[in-house]
């Protein structure tokens, strides 16, 4: 009796060790890779050996080597080329149930849709994610990230407030060699600024971020300068570096910034005109830029729909990824329709003369921008994380609408003011049903005004940018007001909002601004009356106006 009870009891033993063998530890990232990350920059191998990696058989392996590849393009500022390896590794990790990669993963993948302008909810519910999952070792940098996303929202009370927390956790870490918190004095510097706060403390806190600046990596430098200039608190010599900075990293925005702040061009070994000419290339520079990244950033999310459709159903997902990947394609034929009716819009007007082509090129692309598509795909997936799926299903059918609408104008040169309305009034539900419903949209005409004929499209990208500022600001009373009135014989046009918030910027640097002025431009140089044609805009923090008349033209 006494040996079957020993022989049961090894038993058990042996089952329980082979148990705790088999069973999966998460609490560390896998061998291989902590040992890439031990390698040296220098060593020419780590790039092969990281190739080998994401190839392994292992799935956590590859999860962890495709973190590591998004990683080298984010310290690249290469966001783009980052998003497909977060892609995959989030996948990985999710089917894995590993919350340690998990949480670093929504990390970085925060941070690279922040750094390309996405949808700012998601952003920081992507950040919100990473901090619940983090580790107790990570939760200060992942926290420090998410008040950079907060400040860009304007919440500047919840910044201070976790600022609080966070600064004395850095300044030990400091003390200890193991991080520069640069970038959270930054930060805070802004918040402090954004409430009027005192000006000393501004002053001395980003005196400290700029203090430490050549020891950052060159993502956390580009956002310490790009906060520094917000302030305005680079020293001549300081702006100098930065404008040389910004060429090494070739970000052509932050070259313009810094260009735009500097007077003593002899410190750029530049003259006066060499200096002008690299202000407008650097600007230009930005906005293709922009328009590019803007692009792939659509494609990239369509195939990253579709990719996602896929893979939930060969896992037998649930009904709302069938409407998820109805809903994505979509919008991919709306799309292509778009596409094909640019293209035939770019043949048909290149007969006429070239200046006239590329105008009304602009404006199409202005009417149907690539990232308003993109930002109409996070709309409805959002709705459906939340599974909302009627909401979702409503707001595809006022998307299809609106685009619909912009197809059957894109051939005419000029619509009603009536018509105008209408389809602003589409846009205006799409915006208030996703994430702007705290603004308020007036419209109002004389009597005369309604059938007065305008460019087409020529309101749209106004009403955006007004939506895009004012829309970002916590102030209640938050507002835009559409007016049209006949004023003997011409027709004046206001677009007025509450004003920008935190986003201040300065007159005319809008790419709907800059695409509405060259079209203005156009018309007033083929027009019998081109004194009657103008535009100005006012822009202020509380307050802001775009004021156009144009001659009257009535239909028929």
């Amino acid at each position: 009796m006494n040996w079957v009870f020993k022989l049961s009891i090894l038993k058990i033993a042996l089952l329980l060790f082979l148990f705790t063998g088999c069973k999966q530890d998460y609490s560390t990232p896998p061998a291989q890779i902590e040992y890439y990350y031990s390698l040296p920059d220098s060593i020419v191998e780590t790039s092969q050996i990281l190739e080998e990696l994401i190839g392994a058989s292992d799935a956590r392996i590859r999860a962890w080597a495709s973190l590591a590849q998004s990683e080298k393009f984010i310290l690249q500022t290469n966001f783009i080329a980052a998003l497909p390896h977060i892609e995959n590794a989030e996948y990985l990790f999710r089917e894995l149930d590993d919350k340690l990669g998990l949480s670093k993963v929504m990390h970085y993948k925060a941070h690279a849709y922040w750094s390309l302008g996405a949808n700012a909810k998601n952003v920081i519910a992507f950040s919100e994610a990473a901090i619940a999952l983090a580790p107790p070792d990570k939760w200060s940098m992942y926290s420090g990230n998410h008040t950079i996303y907060l400040l860009d929202r304007g919440y500047y009370k919840e910044v201070l407030s976790l600022s609080d927390t966070l600064l004395p956790i850095f300044r030990k870490e400091e003390s200890s060699g193991q991080i520069l918190p640069s970038e959270a004095y930054a930060v805070r510097a802004v918040a402090i600024q954004g409430l009027q706060g005192d000006a000393q403390e501004v002053d001395t806190l980003i005196n400290a971020a700029l203090g430490q600046i050549n020891f950052l990596n060159p993502v956390d430098r580009l956002h310490v300068y790009r906060l520094a200039l917000y302030l305005g608190a680079l020293s001549q010599q300081q702006l100098a570096v930065c404008v040389d900075f910004a060429q090494k990293i070739k970000s052509a925005d932050l070259e313009a910034k810094a260009r735009e702040q500097l007077d003593q061009i002899d410190l750029l070994g530049e003259t006066s005109d060499q200096s002008r000419r690299a202000l407008m290339s650097a600007y230009k520079r930005a906005s293709r830029d922009s328009e590019l990244l803007k692009e792939e950033l659509v494609s990239y999310e369509l195939e990253r729909g579709k990719r996602a459709s896929l893979r939930e159903e060969k896992a037998a997902a649930f009904k709302q990824t069938t409407f998820l990947a109805t809903s994505l394609s979509i919008i991919a034929a709306l799309l292509a329709f778009v596409l094909i009716y640019r293209n035939q819009n770019v043949a048909s007007q290149a007969r006429i003369n070239e200046q006239d082509a590329v105008l009304l090129l602009e404006s199409y692309k202005n009417r149907i921008r690539p990232h308003f598509l993109f930002n109409q795909l996070n709309n409805v997936n959002s709705f459906l994380n939340q599974e909302k799926l009627e909401e979702a299903q409503e707001y595809v059918g006022l998307l299809s609408v609106h685009l619909r609408l912009l197809l059957e104008s894109s051939n005419e040169k000029l619509s009603t003011i009536s018509q105008e309305y209408d389809r602003l009034k589409n846009y205006v539900i799409l915006q208030q049903k996703a994430n702007n419903d705290k603004v308020e949209v007036r419209y109002s005409t004389d009597q005369e005004s309604p059938q007065v004929r305008i460019p087409t499209g020529i309101l749209q990208p106004l009403v955006e940018n007004s939506f895009k500022y004012a829309g970002n600001t916590k102030f209640s009373d938050v507002y835009i007001h559409v007016s049209a009135q006949v004023i003997e014989n011409k027709v004046n046009i206001n677009i007025e909002d509450s004003g920008y918030g935190f986003m201040e910027r300065a007159p005319g640097t809008g790419q709907g601004l800059r695409l509405i002025e060259e079209r203005i431009a156009f018309y007033k140089s083929i027009s019998p009356h081109p004194e009657l044609w103008t535009l100005s805009a006012d822009f202020g923090k509380r307050k802001s106006t775009v004021n156009i008349t144009m001659p009257l033209t009535y239909t028929s």
